[in-house]
């Protein structure tokens, strides 16, 4: 039975086609241009692989409303009072050989688009990754790419061990990958760069994008700056510079500030 169950993981561990990978974009750069982009698995595709492995018959999904009432978070801004709100996705499988029902989970909140349907989908995705389902793309290097006014974007072409066995893109796609990157490089490096043209050390995005870090005296934001670390060693070093001279050479306190995945933007 091990090696059933082993053959039965692999099988849903396997990478996708590309045309089943969506992307969306994560964190964007001051004033836009560019922006991170996190793949994921096509809801219809993830289904497939379920069925495929297990039959159409042998697995089910059940759904939760959950309302955990209102919670209050602390801000860049101060505290600030939410609605939680989303979906409790169950995928369960019939085993094999024993016939019982075995059962994973994972939730989702709401969506700003569809709140419904996207919250459902987004607990059904994220259960799905509790079978290894797509687990594999969690593994991908963050990406910055560049993005038009309307949010559009190139696709990035994904690594060798991130595709199914015997695919391999073509030499056309890989060659205007190659032009898209160089040109991404060149328009990321305006919203992420970190020193100016005449050498100060500016920060790269954010609030104060492309201001020199000496000149900013916004004490929460620097040290926002120093305790998450978000811009790279150059900017660090000048924020500590920046704020012992507006301390007068006080160590920053240490305070309530944004969460590890919050920008005060």
């Amino acid at each position: 039975m091990a090696n059933n169950i082993q053959n039965i993981m692999e099988e849903l561990k396997k990478p996708f086609h590309p045309d089943d990978i969506q992307w969306r974009i994560g964190r964007k750069a001051k004033g836009g241009g560019s922006a991170t982009v996190l793949a994921y698995v096509d809801a219809r595709a993830a289904r497939e692989r379920l069925d495929n492995v297990f039959g159409a018959f042998n697995w089910k999904v059940e759904y939760t409303v959950c309302d955990m009432g209102e919670i209050t978070v602390t801000t860049y801004n101060g505290e600030v009072t939410k609605n939680v709100k989303g979906f409790l996705a169950t995928i369960s499988v019939k085993d094999p050989e024993s016939g019982e029902w075995i059962s994973k989970e994972d939730g989702a909140g709401i969506t700003d688009v569809e709140p419904v349907k996207g919250g459902i989908s987004d607990a059904f995705k994220r259960a799905c990754v509790t079978w290894g389902i797509g687990a594999y793309l969690y593994k991908l290097k963050e990406e910055w790419v560049s993005i038009d006014k309307f949010g559009q974007f190139e696709k990035p072409l994904l690594p060798d061990w991130a595709l199914p066995e015997g695919f391999e893109y073509s030499a056309e796609e890989k060659q205007q990958s190659k032009k898209t990157v160089q040109h991404q490089k060149t328009e990321v490096t305006k919203t992420t760069q970190s020193v100016s043209e005449n050498g100060e050390i500016v920060f790269p995005r954010g609030k104060y994008a492309g201001k020199p870090v000496s000149s900013v005296t916004d004490l929460g934001y620097l040290n926002w700056a120093v305790l998450k670390d978000p811009f790279g060693a150059d900017v660090l070093a000048e924020v500590k510079k920046t704020l012992e001279k507006l301390q007068g050479g006080q160590a920053a306190p240490k305070d309530d500030f944004p969460g590890d995945n919050e920008m005060p933007y």
